[in-house]
């Protein structure tokens, strides 16, 4: 009979102890695994639309598996087209040619429509801001206290629309709450992760003055604890050079060396500025651009672009 010394039985028994729990945590959490797929399995998600393709990403991830989202582009889209019945929630920007949600939802009076803008609310105002138009350069304070354009590019009005869009959720599927919420945190995190990056990069430029395009991008700058010095309309074409030269006098005489502008803006003005004064322009990309096509996306984007008029 074979005789095994005492501390080689313990250490035997030590693996055997460990090799057994091992297993075990294994086989509970494939079960669990087996679990949540059984459950997402047993889940027909809730078919909810909106009208910006952008915003289809983040909805889909605060819905996780309960939710599968439809972006429609107008009342002629093939997609609303094979829809039989009205969606329970609509989610609608608000902003453009967005009144042939209104049709829709007085043909479905059931269907619970998210506006978007009214979320965002009416704009920052700047008192001492010099709104520089085409005809003349006047104090305006009602182009002032309106939403901005682009209203969802700001990082705070972003955080509105996550929580919004989870109590919208959860206000239909009040089962799937917990995961809204659960899946709304994280992406509100990666949100003020950016703002937070974007805000440490932008400390030495604290309350530096910028010109804004018009009201589209108050909120955006507020966010970023910019000093808004400047708006101004977008130009048309026949109307450029004269306003180039209203713009650079506005510049030089302010001394704003940062503009924030957008896609619509002329590069033809832009260039004019670059070349007759030190201000530098961003030229953002509000519904995204290659590559950037989802809500988050966009925002870093965007952030990029700011931070090169300040570098």
């Amino acid at each position: 009979m074979i005789h095994f010394p005492k501390k080689d039985i313990l250490l035997f028994l030590c693996i055997f102890v460990v090799i057994g729990a091992f297993f075990i945590v294994r086989s509970i959490n494939n079960q669990n695994t087996s679990l949540d797929f059984i459950e997402q399995q047993g889940v027909t998600p809730m078919v909810v639309g909106t009208s910006a393709p952008f915003l289809k990403d983040m909805i889909a991830r605060i819905g996780g598996f309960r939710v599968s989202v439809i972006a429609v582009s107008g009342p002629d889209d093939e997609l609303l087209q094979k829809t039989q019945q009205p969606f329970p929630i609509f989610f609608a920007l608000g902003a453009g040619n967005d009144d042939w949600v209104k049709d829709m939802q007085s043909k479905f009076p059931d269907m619970r429509v998210l506006w978007l803008n009214k979320i965002a609310g009416a704009s920052n105002t700047f008192d001492d801001a010099l709104v520089v138009t085409t005809q003349s350069k006047t104090e305006n304070e009602e182009s002032k206290k309106i939403v901005p354009r682009y209203f969802w590019l700001s990082f705070s009005i972003g955080q509105k629309m996550i929580q919004e869009t989870v109590r919208q959720l959860g206000l239909v599927d009040a089962v799937g709450k917990e995961l809204y919420l659960n899946n709304a945190y994280e992406y509100a995190i990666e949100v003020a992760t950016m703002q937070k990056d974007l805000l440490k990069d932008l400390a030495s430029y604290t309350g530096e003055k910028v010109a804004l395009q018009s009201t589209s991008y108050n909120d955006l700058a507020a966010d970023l604890q910019l000093s808004v010095a400047a708006l101004f309309d977008v130009p048309s074409t026949q109307d450029a050079e004269i306003f180039s030269q209203d713009i650079v006098g506005v510049l030089k005489k302010k001394r704003i060396f940062s503009v924030i502008a957008g896609e619509e803006f002329p590069q033809s003005v832009a260039d004019v500025i670059t070349r007759q004064t030190a201000t530098n322009v961003a030229i953002l990309s509000p519904f995204g651009t290659l590559g950037y096509t989802k809500y988050i996306d966009i925002l870093r984007y965007n952030a990029s672009q700011i931070l090169k008029v300040f570098r």
